[in-house]
């Protein structure tokens, strides 16, 4: 197509016929360079996908992680067979909580309940474990809420510290 546009604009004459053919490879390997680029473009859209199903994939209704916001830390004790007051951590933040860790600083276990509010046609979603003294839970999905209780052992003290 390009060598039959440079014969129209130069002519039939000599520079027509010699850029002519150079124009046509130019046309040649321009297409030869697209559909290589959609290899590759398909070839990430592959790798997208692939990590998506290892890691998760991001929830656009969530803000992007700021790593210049400090987290927001809180310490939450209970007496024995009672329940702590609850860390509001997606009120303190203003969006859930994607990053941190829970850890029971006492020397009982603590029973954790980590909650995240209904949305996006999910009910109230809630995730309770026992954590052991001296163990850290990383926070690595969304959480709006966390609520420590105390077994019968005794007194807990759990700190949570949220980004």
């Amino acid at each position: 197509m390009l060598e039959q546009i440079a014969q129209r604009l130069l002519g039939g004459g000599d520079v027509g016929k010699l850029l002519g053919p150079a124009l046509g490879q130019l046309a040649a390997a321009v297409c030869g360079i697209r559909d290589e680029l959609s290899q590759v473009r398909q070839g990430l859209e592959d790798v997208k996908a692939s990590l998506g199903y290892e890691y998760g994939r991001a929830n656009p209704k969530l803000p992007p992680f700021d790593p210049y916001r400090l987290p927001k830390r809180w310490l939450l004790e209970a007496p024995a067979g009672e329940t702590a007051e609850p860390a509001r951590v997606k009120a303190a933040l203003s969006s859930p909580a994607r990053r941190g860790f829970v850890e029971n600083l006492g020397e009982n276990p603590a029973l954790v309940t980590l909650f995240l509010e209904p949305g996006d046609g999910y009910g109230e979603q809630r995730m309770t474990l026992e954590l052991l003294p001296g163990r850290v839970y990383d926070i690595t999905h969304a959480v709006d809420r966390v609520e420590v209780a105390a077994t019968a052992a005794g007194e807990v003290r759990v700190q949570v510290l949220a980004q």
